[in-house]
């Protein structure tokens, strides 16, 4: 099995090349390191901050492991068959899946906006290398944070899982179910560069993401399958690229996996999240040139 583990390596490592290619570009990479220290620096200012993330990660697998592990499941597992055994899958693996994948968005929507508040927009619109850069070396952070978090996130989620899973589990297929999150995070990041045009031009499109964080949610079956949804919203999510990727997250705690399928939908996904980032890169240029002509480039 440890055949469909190393496809899924290769598979993100060809999408993430590709993005660096459609976003850096070759001359770039000077200016990527520059914003990524940039960014550390000012994230490493707030250490008060810092040490709560920290005591929060803590307490949370804490609470997950003295309740989930030693008490929740323990005493629930024995009752759990059928539907309610999947149904706990979903939810469970979905609570944990889902911030992973949404943090490609977070890394892209906003990056306009807070470039506007800092008054680097334009400077760095002005420059050869162009905006792009900007949301690609926030995105060269996030993507580590989230490799990080993805394989944190599934660790504690198979606290939870394990009790109810029929075929036990094989910790060589993890990376199948990591790399299945970083493709929708990246999928998500093209989709947030398209709202990060719409700011620069409309300034505050925040609320938007509420809405899509919904959709997407139920679209691509998160926490509940999509045979419970109507027949076309199903048929909808079905072809849905993140509704693919957490098939695969499930897949990636079950007892075995075919390497074949596996490698068909993780090149389908990459695929997908690569038409996202050329659209989004598209709309990003497209929402700052319209700006700019309208003389609306500043934040307000």
């Amino acid at each position: 099995m440890w055949e469909a583990s190393a496809v899924a390596a290769v598979v993100l490592a060809g999408a993430l090349a590709a993005t660096a290619h459609a976003a850096a570009g070759r001359g770039a990479w000077r200016v990527v390191l520059a914003v990524v220290r940039r960014d550390l620096l000012h994230a490493a200012s707030y250490r008060l901050r810092l040490l709560f993330i920290a005591v929060n990660a803590a307490a949370f697998l804490l609470i997950a492991l003295l309740v989930g592990r030693s008490f929740l499941f323990p005493a629930l597992a024995p009752v759990l068959s059928g539907a309610a055994r999947n149904a706990v899958v979903y939810l469970v693996i979905g609570a944990f899946a889902w911030p992973v994948a949404w943090v490609g968005y977070q890394a892209s929507a906003s990056v306009v906006r807070q470039e506007q508040f800092l008054g680097t927009l334009e400077t760095t619109v002005a420059t050869p290398v162009g905006l792009a850069v900007v949301p690609f070396a926030r995105f060269v952070v996030q993507v580590v944070v989230a490799a990080l978090g993805a394989v944190a996130m599934l660790a504690v989620g198979l606290v939870f899982v394990l009790p109810v899973l029929d075929g036990g589990f094989h910790a060589e297929l993890l990376a199948v179910g990591v790399v299945a999150l970083l493709l929708a995070a990246l999928f998500l990041w093209g989709i947030g560069l398209l709202f990060a045009g719409l700011a620069a031009f409309y300034k505050d499109v925040g609320p938007a993401a509420g809405v899509l964080r919904y959709g997407l949610i139920i679209l691509s079956g998160v926490y509940v399958p999509l045979e419970v949804l109507p027949p076309a919203l199903a048929a909808g999510g079905r072809a849905f690229p993140l509704a693919t990727a957490f098939d695969l997250v499930r897949a990636s705690f079950g007892a075995s996996i075919d390497p074949w399928d596996v490698s068909l939908k993780l090149s389908l996904l990459a695929g997908s999240a690569l038409l996202a980032v050329a659209l989004g890169l598209r709309a990003l240029r497209a929402g700052v040139d319209a700006a700019r002509r309208a003389g609306a480039v500043s934040g307000y």
